[in-house]
């Protein structure tokens, strides 16, 4: 049997384009979906803003209008984010409805087992599974690839977050925090973000950009410390814990070879500067989904989003923040301090054009960007194409 479309790897990349695929109408498609085992467990949450409802609406958690920013120099503010709105995906939620939307498509073969393969072979792709071969028309790849540590501009966002409830009513549930710089930065950008769902509920994250990951103790204590002393919450107990990981690099990785697309982290769609995924991920397989809608089932021709400059302006950032030439507490302060927030979030989320994030741009001290502008510069210069995306 030849399928449609062979998905690896059922991430949140890959699960997204599946669930695109059955909700576009293209329910005729016989698509192969492989990963080690079917995910039921909460194991993550997203974050994201978006100005109007999408895809996954019915399944947020819970959204914000309002955000808090907490800056150096004791720089605070509330923020109306309008026209955005700041939500929350559950990850359980997110993997229960794919998972039953999948277990209803007939045209759907789900295969659990260890990608060995992923090639491109005469008018198609084969995957090699445990030993097996699968042919199919397209592939899209969505397994993280190895990524080269070793490289000047890698730093780790690493994170550890809690679910509390309180026994006082502690958190205003009409406004999240965004960041929250005023804990001790240790040479790295550290910071805290809460997501309140009811006056004694909420989710506390601390999240550290670094070269280093740190005991898991060191977590607990940190967060711990946070809740004491900013939240004053009194007693409280540990409902939920979530760990994770996300690579920040602006190593080259291509979105295409042959017949293979690259999906998530293998695609590079975490965002270098921030560690921003999942409308990135949303905006690839939304534009992958509409070509094959307008080309009878074909991704040829796609147009992926994601421009140039913005792959620029966050290698320089993430050069700045791995060479130390400025704090991100200190950039994102002047960010916020002296732009409307709309405008910042536009910026993050790349719907801001070239002149506008150069405008952004002026609004933070000049020269550290410039001297990591000059560094960026040679080094795209020097740059080797990206490498071939073939597992295997």
């Amino acid at each position: 049997m030849t399928y449609d479309y062979i998905v690896a790897g059922g991430g949140g990349a890959g699960l997204s384009l599946v669930y695109r695929l059955l909700e576009s109408g293209l329910t005729d498609a016989k698509i192969l979906l492989i990963d080690r085992e079917r995910k039921t467990q909460n194991d993550r949450t997203w974050c994201f803003w978006e100005e109007t409802p999408g895809l996954f609406e019915a399944q947020l958690y819970d959204r914000w209008e309002h955000l808090w920013f907490y800056g150096a120099n004791d720089m605070q503010r509330r923020m109306h984010i309008a026209p955005y709105t700041y939500k929350m995906l559950r990850g359980i939620d997110f993997y229960d409805t794919i998972n039953r939307r999948i277990d209803a498509a007939p045209g759907v073969t789900r295969l659990f087992g260890d990608v060995e393969a992923l090639r491109n072979v005469a008018d198609g792709v084969a995957v090699t599974v445990s030993g097996e071969v699968y042919r199919g028309r397209w592939g899209f790849n969505s397994i993280p690839p190895r990524l080269d540590r070793s490289r000047p501009n890698y730093l780790d966002q690493h994170f550890k977050g809690w679910i509390v409830r309180t026994d006082a009513a502690v958190f205003d549930p009409d406004t999240a925090t965004l960041m929250d710089f005023r804990i001790p930065q240790e040479r790295e950008t550290r910071f805290v973000y809460v997501m309140p769902f009811a006056p004694d509920r909420a989710l506390v994250e601390f999240t550290v950009f670094g070269k280093q990951l740190l005991p898991d103790a060191a977590y607990d204590r940190h967060l711990r410390d946070y809740i004491a002393r900013y939240l004053t919450t009194g007693n409280f107990r540990i409902e939920h814990e979530e760990y994770g990981i996300i690579p920040m690099t602006d190593q080259p990785l291509r979105q295409r070879d042959g017949r293979i697309f690259c999906l998530g982290t293998a695609g590079g769609r975490v965002k270098t500067s921030t560690g921003y995924a999942f409308q990135r991920m949303q905006a690839t397989n939304a534009a992958l989904v509409q070509q094959m809608l307008r080309n009878g089932g074909s991704p040829e021709g796609v147009r992926l989003p994601g421009a140039a400059h913005f792959r620029f302006f966050d290698s320089i950032l993430l050069n700045v923040l791995v060479n130390e030439r400025l704090s991100a507490k200190a950039a994102f302060t002047d960010m916020f301090r002296k732009n409307e927030p709309a405008e910042v979030l536009r910026f993050l989320s790349e719907s801001s054009s070239l002149l506008e994030s150069v405008k952004l741009f002026t609004t933070v001290p000049t020269l550290p960007f410039l001297r990591a502008f000059g560094a960026e510069g040679l080094a795209y210069l020097r740059e080797p194409q990206p490498g071939r995306v073939a597992i295997g």
